[in-house]
């Protein structure tokens, strides 16, 4: 991406985003390696769509202030795992910000977080499920 539209993505231009494909796997279809695979898949889609807004935001010094300089930690937050954030150092002042992007600005890039989520907990759920079945067939009374 051009320094111009980075530029324009800091001051948050969405018409400067990547352009995201909204994903069209039919989730009911797909084993839990699938569900695996396709949550990858949109990992790496949010990921390489999304980077370079986060990151010209905390270059550009907007977010919430984590840390003046000299290092930080992150811990997390309730709510991170729905959001689109990122946290990382400013340059050239040291200082750390976290920004999140807003989803009535970005609804493509929350469609396919939303969708990364509901495959993420498909995929748990199948496992959770695989691994029942496996101790029932080895011990059939401990589940009745």
């Amino acid at each position: 991406m051009a320094e111009s539209k980075l530029a324009d993505v800091a001051r948050g231009d969405p018409t400067q985003a990547a352009a995201v494909t909204p994903p069209t796997v039919d989730l009911a279809s797909l084993t839990e390696e699938d569900l695996l695979t396709e949550s990858d898949r949109l990992e790496a889609e949010l990921h390489q769509a999304t980077f370079p807004l986060l990151r010209a935001l905390i270059e550009s010094g907007r977010g919430e202030l984590i840390s003046s300089g000299g290092g930080f930690s992150y811990k997390g937050r309730p709510g991170d795992n729905a959001e689109i954030f990122s946290v990382g150092n400013a340059a050239p002042d040291g200082a750390a910000y976290r920004v999140a992007l807003s989803r009535s600005e970005y609804p493509d890039f929350y469609a396919i977080k939303d969708r990364l989520l509901l495959v993420g907990g498909l995929a748990r759920a199948k496992e959770s499920a695989r691994l029942l079945a496996r101790q029932q067939a080895i011990d059939p009374a401990s589940h009745k």
